[in-house]
């Protein structure tokens, strides 16, 4: 599987950090995704995307969160029977305050791949405050 890994900043400031636990989240999140991409999906191409969108002045920004592989695709009602990984990640998710979205990627019947998608508030740490 060829792994590839987009990030992007939009209306971030430089000296702004995120939460440790939000960073976390992401960190594991990310990695049980992959994870699956790599044990379930035969999947060719995986691409994990992070995005931090903020407002100038906005309190509170958003990480938009994907992952979207070219794979076999999920049997929803086999993968949630399955184990407690998707699981877990939903349960992530939604204790970041965000929501999990799953869908078929772009791909075709026979491989209709699978595409995680998720957004999580987050409200930016200063690094002074970070260090206190």
């Amino acid at each position: 599987t060829r792994y590839e890994l987009a990030f992007e900043l939009a209306g971030v400031d430089a000296a702004d950090r995120l939460p440790r636990e939000l960073v976390l989240t992401v960190y594991r999140i990310a990695q049980e995704a992959l994870t699956n991409v790599a044990r379930h999906a035969q999947a060719e191409h995986a691409r994990l995307r992070v995005r931090l969108e903020r407002t100038a002045g906005a309190p509170q920004g958003v990480l938009d969160w994907s992952v979207e592989d070219d794979g076999g695709g999920l049997d929803h009602a086999v993968a949630w029977q399955r184990g407690n990984g998707l699981a877990g990640v939903k349960d992530r998710i939604w204790s970041a305050g965000g929501d999990l979205e799953w869908q078929a990627a772009a791909g075709d019947a026979a491989r209709p791949g699978l595409r995680l998608h998720a957004r999580l508030p987050f409200a930016a740490i200063a690094e002074e405050e970070q260090l206190s």
